[in-house]
């Protein structure tokens, strides 16, 4: 699953789909729209949003194995309620993502909690045999531009501002206090989805400088969090 999933089409489904047709082995699942179960063995593939099944989810009994795609996006409460949910034998979890903040929930569950139980896997583009010509172009292009969206994008780095950046070589960090003579503040708001971030940023001018004084973005930001989110940081 993944945090957000509109339809089954956002899944695996399809996939597993086409490797058990090209194995020969469709007799022995039976295959709806929303779940594959072997006939032989009893086994049940489940394809769900976390966000909005996360109820349904922590009732199943005899999960077994988690999948969480495009896991930069899932939230902390998420995590939460699914970690402790698995309660059948020995559970695996399999989370692919592609990481984008050190603070973000999946970052710090998986990698910064990481122990001897946990087997750490990078994958990037030059592992993938068969990596289309397109998707080179679009590398090499990409390479022509922001250093930091680069290593993000192709190197899994965490995302941070480079030389390329608009602001980046202007930016100067400093200590300030702000009285009457900066006046009133201007708040800027960046409602995030999927894997945009949340972002807030409390700035004020004076002559021709900008002073940022409070700044800070979060992915998979709850709604029910948000407004105390964003109060808390500026």
């Amino acid at each position: 699953g993944r945090e957000i999933q509109k339809t089954v089409a956002d899944s695996l489904h399809s996939a597993l789909c086409a490797e058990i047709e090209a194995k020969g082995l469709t007799d022995h699942f039976n295959i709806l729209n929303t779940e594959i179960t072997n006939l032989v063995t009893g086994a049940r593939f489940m394809f769900a949003g976390f966000k909005t099944n996360i109820t349904n989810i922590k009732s199943i009994k005899k999960l077994r194995v988690v999948i969480a795609e495009e896991a930069e996006n899932v939230s902390q409460n998420s995590w939460d309620v699914i970690a402790p949910t698995p309660r059948y034998g020995d559970v695996r979890f399999y989370v692919v993502f592609n990481p984008r903040f050190e603070d973000d929930p999946t970052w710090q569950e998986f990698i910064a909690k990481s122990d001897d139980r946990t087997l750490l896997l990078p994958i990037g583009y030059q592992d993938n045999p068969w990596f289309p010509e397109s998707l080179e172009r679009q590398r090499q292009r990409d390479l022509r531009g922001d250093a930091g969206r680069y290593a993000w994008i192709w190197e899994g780095k965490f995302l941070k501002i480079s030389d390329a950046s608009i602001l980046a070589k202007k930016l100067k960090v400093r200590e300030f206090t702000v009285d009457h003579s900066f006046g009133d503040p201007y708040i800027g708001i960046d409602w995030g989805f999927s894997n945009d971030p949340t972002a807030i940023v409390e700035c004020y001018t004076k002559g021709k400088t900008l002073y940022i004084r409070n700044a800070a973005a979060k992915v998979g930001l709850e709604l029910d969090d948000t407004a105390d989110w964003l109060l808390s940081h500026v």
